[in-house]
């Protein structure tokens, strides 16, 4: 959302997954980070506005991409999660009615942890087009929209790369928590998307420990890192602050704020 902290969140998933003494993760591929960016920002999507072809045009881009990956489709065999929005979209236009969707896919986890989830998430719509009532049918320039590289097609980036580390387990027979990892639409809008979610759940929600939100990343200043939430659990302060092995300098949340994903998860009692 705009008029936001600079914010990067949940680079210590890998830790609620990664076995203890397991050898260290590769650092993330920063072309294919930047790749995953560009496609989500090209004129094409026009900034992925709620409800707006381009907005669906960009959860099967997703969706692909979760399948290339070879995780199982969240909601019972298909990718997607339909939703209507309502209320009015940031320049005042009607949204009542109009489709959107989520698109979430699992990866299992293995023994006794396997029925227990991690959710990773973020959001994937923007603001769309500068002038949401022009003509759709034309390709945006540069100036006609919003591309919405860092919020939040950088988090979105993120947590595909991340997915891409997880699936590079040492052991299968170590017990992991199985990952449901979630985009989700209508953040920009109140939340809309992760509302929907948490209310249609694909999983029951009392098997979740914890949700992670990636929202707004990639303005890593002075070393400094942003890690909201770590309160709402008992086991995240240690988590966290174990995970820090590049010696950044962490800014630590006990709650979060109300603008993003995870407070959709947070009232309902969701680490």
């Amino acid at each position: 959302m705009m008029n936001r902290p600079s914010l990067v969140l949940g680079l210590f998933v890998l830790m609620l997954l990664v076995p203890q003494g397991a050898k260290a993760l590769k650092a993330p591929n920063p072309t294919r980070l930047q790749s995953r960016v560009q496609a989500l920002t090209a004129p094409h999507l026009a900034g992925r506005g709620s409800g707006t072809t381009e907005l669906h045009a960009a959860a099967d881009t997703l969706a692909d991409w979760l399948a290339i990956t070879g995780l199982q489709p969240a909601f019972a065999g298909h990718w997607q999660q339909d939703f209507k929005l309502r209320g009015e979209g940031w320049t005042g236009n009607d949204l009542s009615g109009l489709q959107d969707c989520n698109v979430a896919g699992i990866l299992p986890g293995t023994g006794e942890l396997a029925e227990r989830f991690v959710v990773v998430g973020a959001h994937f719509d923007h603001l769309g087009r500068v002038n949401p009532s022009g003509d759709e049918a034309h390709l945006p320039g540069p100036q006609e929209y919003y591309p919405g590289a860092n919020d939040n097609a950088s988090g979105v980036s993120v947590v595909a790369e991340s997915v891409k580390k997880m699936l590079a387990r040492p052991d299968a027979d170590t017990p992991r928590r199985s990952v449901l990892v979630v985009f989700f639409g209508g953040e920009e809008v109140g939340l809309q998307g992760s509302s929907h979610f948490v209310a249609h759940p694909p999983v029951d929600l009392a098997l979740v420990d914890v949700m992670i939100n990636f929202d707004t990343v990639g303005q890593l200043t002075d070393n400094r890192l942003y890690v909201s939430g770590i309160g709402t659990a008992a086991a995240l302060p240690e988590m966290v602050n174990a995970a820090n092995t590049g010696k950044l300098d962490l800014s630590l949340g006990q709650g979060g704020w109300s603008g993003s994903d995870h407070m959709s998860f947070n009232t309902r009692e969701v680490p």
